[in-house]
């Protein structure tokens, strides 16, 4: 039976041989194209996670960020955590206000848009959401400052919607 099967092999003409290794090289070009298809996805999967992690993780390295906050705890007497010397000295600290708000801000619409992912993004920064949010938004910051609340609704809704979820921290 072996002898009959290369036989038949032996015996094909060369337009044969040709079709037969077309064939295999389509089913090898479709495996490959299969194969790096699912290496693109990955890729886009693990670029979501980065971009996630860097955009969450600027909130610590920002050296301007940084300063902002270094303003505001000396404005509030950090030892007092006096938060109505934030509303009293309001104009005067609209500026560490509002790029701490807007960079937060930048990060809410991202996760809106699906340019970040949700969860990841709410284990990095939900405490850090719900601190500002409660500190400048409903702490009145942002009133004293004549600033409209609608121009951070992405970030409220993101801190809403963390706060009612089961996962979501609360500090």
């Amino acid at each position: 039976m072996s002898c009959d099967f290369i036989a038949y092999f032996m015996a094909q003409s060369p337009e044969s041989w040709t079709a037969i290794w077309t064939f295999f090289v389509f089913v090898a070009t479709g495996g490959l194209a299969i194969i790096a298809g699912w290496q693109i996805i990955a890729a886009r999967v693990e670029n979501r996670k980065t971009q996630t992690l860097e955009a969450c993780g600027r909130y610590d390295t920002d050296p301007i960020i940084f300063d902002c906050h270094k303003k505001l705890i000396v404005a509030k007497n950090y030892k007092k955590r006096d938060d109505a010397a934030l509303v009293a000295r309001a104009s005067e600290l609209r500026l560490e206000v509002l790029t701490i708000l807007n960079f937060l801000d930048a990060i809410a619409i991202g996760v809106q848009q699906g340019l970040y992912i949700k969860d990841l993004a709410r284990d990095h920064i939900s405490p850090i959401v719900r601190k500002h949010v409660a500190e400048f938004v409903e702490g009145g910051v942002l009133e004293a400052m004549d600033c409209p609340i609608e121009s951070y609704k992405a970030l409220i809704a993101l801190d809403r919607e963390w706060q009612s979820s089961p996962e979501g921290v609360v500090i």
